[in-house]
């Protein structure tokens, strides 16, 4: 092999050598979601949601970064193919044009109505049966096709956008809305930002039976290869099945260490 061959084949060895030693890490991007994604400040994040994502990608050898975004622009990051994944979302059809979820929730979410304790509304389960009602949507939130009409504003229904998670419930509790659908994790957020005792008895209660249940995905841009989507779901399909992990999803807050700011 001539000199000038044989710096080539160096050089190109090299290159690839340092290529496989380059760590390997995933980016992801989330909001907070009371109960999943806790906010710990100093852009350090905590729950359920966090520990298992940092847990699969480091059983299949990656590591892990988390970026704190408002959900819309963390959307927009997934688009672009800024970001390799985001936690912590609800699946829907328009999603899936950019996102592979994994084929599991790692939480399954009741949506519910709400109204406040003491008041009677007549719910069966129907949207026709809060039409009377100033009903609180939150805003960017999507609702499946079963109840399309609050993703498009039906003008039968005095519907009230809510722009944050919990100030939906002040806006309950001052009487500016009738009602409120949202889940139980959001409104344990609220009653534990206002450091509200445990054992007082609550002022907003959830109607039953509730709206409906979505699972709670992690989903990956189409540009992270396939090979590594399936590796990490087959990861974190196995953390789901270990015990301590199925008594963590009953109070996924549990991860979180709440006594820092």
């Amino acid at each position: 092999m001539s000199r000038a061959l044989g710096l080539i084949v160096f050089f190109i060895s090299f290159g690839l050598s340092a290529q496989t030693n380059q760590p390997k890490v995933l980016h992801f991007v989330t909001d907070i979601f009371p109960g999943l994604v806790e906010d710990l400040g100093h852009g350090r994040v905590c729950g359920l949601a966090p520990y298992l994502t940092k847990a699969a990608a480091e059983a299949i050898g990656y590591g892990y970064e988390m970026e704190v975004l408002p959900l819309p622009r963390a959307l927009k990051f997934m688009k672009s193919k800024a970001k390799d994944g985001i936690i912590s979302i609800y699946k829907t059809a328009e999603r899936e044009k950019f996102l592979n979820f994994t084929s599991q929730p790692f939480h399954v979410d009741a949506l519910q109505v709400f109204s406040r304790e003491g008041e009677t509304i007549p719910w069966n389960s129907k949207m026709e049966s809060l039409q009377p009602y100033r009903i609180g949507v939150m805003q960017g939130w999507y609702y499946t096709d079963r109840f399309k009409n609050l993703n498009e504003k039906d003008p039968r229904y005095r519907f009230e956008w809510v722009p944050l998670r919990e100030s939906g419930f002040k806006m309950l509790r001052a009487k500016r809305i009738d009602v409120l659908i949202s889940n139980d994790r959001i409104l344990r957020g609220f009653y534990q930002s206002e450091k509200r005792n445990p054992d007082s008895k609550p002022d907003i209660v959830p109607l039953e039976p509730p709206l409906e249940h979505k699972g709670v995905y992690i989903g990956f841009a189409k540009s992270v290869p396939l090979e590594v989507v399936k590796a990490f779901d087959q990861a974190l399909l196995q953390l789901l099945k270990d015990p301590k992990i199925k008594k963590v999803q009953e109070s996924p807050a549990s991860l979180c260490p709440h006594s820092e700011g």
